[in-house]
């Protein structure tokens, strides 16, 4: 049986020093992967895990720091994200008041939103997953949408002391595993949205999903040079974006070595494109409408 461990706050992992932060990122991982064996007290004991666990956890934009993303580097495509879109005024307003007012009810109103949200747990409970069906469209989208998306994670590890110099020729994550878990999404969503078929506004937000799993300085870069579908160089990147032109010139040459890119060297600066197969893929995916 899959297990869900629920976490409020993954940045109380991320602030750990990077030793006890690797260990913890190691032992989720092996737990992920549904197998996990590690010795203690010197060897006296054994602790060993097999089975299926999900991990669920809420997150501050700090998870989107260097740092913090290149720790999670390993895990990878076993972790999708969700970002919460930012509210207007007037939304933050009419909460605000709503909190002044209701807040003898406060105790009430999270009871009722978690036995709400029990219910609807147990009413899936025993569901035969397997008489939902994906049609062949929608499975090509999801394919792709992988496809695209491993590279755009890829992380290219560079030396920290030689500006640009990369200490190895990085490959791209695994696409089954991201595959994996946006598929079981797209199943879960299907099933609480009452069909029997997955369809394209299922497909839409498992799309959102997968992209917000993407830093967004990466997509705001490859945005840029999608619709613009000419060389450009880091200079033009940064004029167009914001970023700072050290981050354009770091992003335009990460796509390029996990092959998103080509590239042009001249005298005077770099120059990038997408290649085709990539804007091919973002076209058969449906990402287009979501970068």
């Amino acid at each position: 049986d899959y297990l869900l461990m629920i976490n409020k706050d993954f940045g109380s992992i991320m602030a750990k020093p990077s030793a006890e932060r690797g260990v913890i990122l190691q032992q989720l991982r092996g737990v992920f992967d549904g197998e996990y064996i590690d010795e203690t007290g010197g060897g006296k004991g054994v602790i060993e895990w097999k089975n299926r666990l999900n991990f669920l956890s809420a997150s501050t934009q700090d998870i989107e720091s260097v740092n913090s993303q290149q720790a999670l580097a390993d895990l990878g495509e076993r972790f999708l994200y969700y970002k919460m879109r930012a509210e207007g005024d007037e939304v933050v307003r009419r909460k605000a008041m709503l909190s002044i007012t209701g807040h003898k009810s406060d105790n009430a109103m999270r009871g009722a939103i978690a036995a709400a949200m029990l219910g609807v747990l147990k009413t899936y409970d025993g569901f035969d997953a397997s008489t939902i069906e994906f049609p062949d469209t929608v499975a090509g989208w999801l394919v792709e949408l992988c496809m695209v998306a491993v590279k755009m994670r890829t992380r290219v590890k560079r030396d920290s002391y030689r500006k640009g110099v990369i200490e190895y020729k990085p490959s791209p994550e695994g696409v089954m595993r991201m595959l994996k878990s946006a598929k079981g999404l797209l199943l879960g969503l299907t099933i609480v949205r009452g069909k029997k078929v997955a369809d394209i506004t299922d497909y839409a937000l498992v799309a959102r999903v997968v992209m917000d799993s993407i830093p967004s300085y990466r997509k705001t870069v490859l945005k840029t040079m999608y619709f613009s579908d000419k060389w450009l160089t880091p200079r033009a990147l940064a004029d167009i974006t914001g970023i700072s032109l050290y981050g354009c010139e770091l992003i335009a040459d990460d796509f390029y070595v996990v092959g998103m890119a080509d590239k042009d060297s001249s005298e005077v600066s770099n120059q990038y494109k997408l290649k085709a197969a990539t804007i091919e893929s973002i076209k058969k995916s449906g990402l287009e409408g979501l970068l």
